[in-house]
């Protein structure tokens, strides 16, 4: 049994964004099962996953820290300064190959540090710092990967479970009376349609907006959904990062066919998904908060691996250009590139009739 002791502290680096926090819960809810005497700390400094973890029963205490805006120093003396709460556990989840990230779990002084080994650059990243490393497995999912972290680590495998914990998540009253009331008014366009959650855009850290779908073409396979599935609505999902992508897409649009939403919060986002009848979007944090929300989804792809990130637990399609050079992403320090030279043309020339042909074979209800 992992954690013998009925108060063993664990620290977890939820520091690589939303996707990468959502694909540790399932692995988390497997080890509070196992152990319901763990004492969970998540650090992190997104504010939407800092909202999110804050409002999940598997987390006991929520650290958020703004490494971004601080200075090397300053964020040497925090790690130091955690040794004094003395972690039994130190878990980087999945997705999260960095030379600060495992520095960082050895400098906060835990008993024990659990991460991954990497396919890319094992020795740069200083990965071996962690006692525990559970191999990358190209065939692996990252809420499997997660899971098999865990079964490195002692925890017996038949006791893990890869199912979203759904239920650990509260939505505050507040997001969902926001939530409730943008939905209804958009009453009179809905009009009893299956309203379909878009999104087109990505966190634009690391040129990871580089992988999302051009918006010109993803208006041509709204439409092309549409003349299909005229009780279908799209309501485009968008936030201050990817605003501008959404202007570009709900221009090309009819407004009888789309609505945009601004969410204040990751939690009102939450609620709205939970009203929507399906997903379509990039590989980026919302495609998987849409997952764990239950949405069958469609997932768009280019440089990343949909072994690794494809949505779970949901019934989906990835639609996938398949060019040689894919996938070219591994997990690393180094911002997207696109190393065939070819202007990510494995996501810029995804044919709009392959991904509503996708969306239809889907059926979603």
């Amino acid at each position: 049994m992992l954690c013998q002791d009925l108060m063993a502290k664990a620290l977890v680096f939820n520091l690589s964004g939303l996707g990468d926090t959502l694909f540790f819960l399932p692995a988390l809810a497997a080890w509070k099962r196992a152990d319901p005497g763990l004492r969970v700390t998540a650090l992190t400094m997104f504010p939407s996953v800092r909202e999110l973890l804050e409002n999940v029963d598997l987390v006991d205490e929520v650290i958020d820290h703004d490494f971004l805006a601080g200075s090397k120093a300053g964020g040497l003396a925090f790690f130091l300064g955690l040794r004094r709460r003395r972690f039994d556990w130190g878990v980087i989840p999945y997705g999260s190959n960095r030379l600060e990230y495992n520095l960082a779990n050895f400098l906060s002084g835990p008993a024990r540090r659990l991460a991954h080994r990497y396919r890319r650059d094992p020795l740069g990243s200083l990965g071996f710092l962690n006692q525990v490393r559970a191999p990358q497995r190209p065939d692996r999912h990252a809420v499997e990967g997660n899971l098999d972290l865990l079964a490195a680590a002692g925890l017996r495998p038949a006791g893990l479970s890869g199912e979203w914990p759904r239920a650990a998540l509260r939505i505050p009253a507040a997001a969902e009376a926001a939530a409730a009331r943008r939905w209804a008014e958009m009453e009179a366009w809905r009009a009893g349609r299956a309203v379909v959650a878009v999104h087109a855009g990505s966190n634009p850290l690391k040129n990871q907006n580089r992988r999302c779908y051009p918006p010109r073409r993803f208006a041509e396979a709204l439409r092309e959904i549409a003349r299909h599935r005229p009780g279908a609505a799209f309501l485009l999902f968008e936030g201050a990062s990817d605003r501008e992508r959404t202007d570009l897409l709900a221009a090309a649009l009819p407004p009888e066919l789309a609505r945009r939403a601004a969410p204040e919060s990751i939690l009102e986002c939450a609620a709205l998904l939970d009203r929507c009848a399906a997903f379509i979007g990039n590989d980026a944090g919302l495609l998987h908060l849409a997952s764990f929300r239950g949405l069958p989804s469609v997932a768009l792809f280019g440089p990343t691996n949909p072994a690794y990130v494809r949505p779970w637990g949901v019934p989906h399609r990835v639609v996938s250009l398949g060019l040689p050079c894919q996938p070219c992403f591994e997990y690393s320090a180094k911002p997207l590139s696109c190393p065939a030279g070819i202007d990510f043309a494995c996501v810029q020339d995804l044919p709009p009739q392959r991904v509503a042909e996708a969306f239809l074979d889907l059926r979603p209800a």
